[in-house]
């Protein structure tokens, strides 16, 4: 299915506007290899998607890079991408980044909660694991959903139980 939009814009849109609401959050872009990536979180939201833009680059999803260069203890971490990341993977053939992840987890002794957001629609989940989240579509919704899983990972199913069929 597609959206209309290439990836890296909508990608762009929500980090900008993610930097926007959280300011010290730490920006890191990814292909086939992954960096962080400083931008002017006093610009307009429009202006930081443009500035992400401006510093993509394309030619691979290597998943293993996010977790291989993260450097920071983070309780929560966002991952913006098609998620066709099946490309040979060094630790793991297929492109599931779970070793590169766990060596994240045991080095930073860090256990993060992932939102790893499909932008194409084509429903994949590149690690499920626990607090992992797949999710696809985007809406200023989606950081009322996040907390909402943060707090209770079955938030969801709760949800729909608790509607009545009449």
């Amino acid at each position: 299915m597609t959206w209309g939009k290439r990836p890296i814009e909508i990608a762009a849109l929500f980090a900008a506007v993610m930097l926007k609401v959280n300011p010290d959050a730490e920006l890191m872009m990814f292909a086939g290899d992954a960096r962080y990536v400083s931008v002017d979180t006093s610009a307009t939201t429009l202006e930081i998607q443009r500035q992400i833009k401006g510093r993509a680059t394309t030619g691979g999803t290597n998943f293993d890079a996010i977790f291989n260069r993260a450097n920071g203890t983070y309780d929560r971490i966002v991952i913006l991408s098609d998620m066709q990341g099946w490309m040979s993977s060094t630790d793991y053939k297929g492109g599931a980044p779970t070793v590169a992840f766990a060596r994240y987890r045991e080095r930073m002794d860090a256990d993060p909660v992932v939102f790893s957001f499909d932008l194409q629609g084509y429903g994949s989940l590149m690690f499920p694991e626990r607090n992992v989240y797949g999710l696809a579509g985007f809406s200023e919704k989606v950081f009322d959903l996040m907390t909402l899983l943060e707090r209770d990972r079955d938030a969801l199913v709760h949800e729909i139980e608790a509607v009545e069929l009449t």
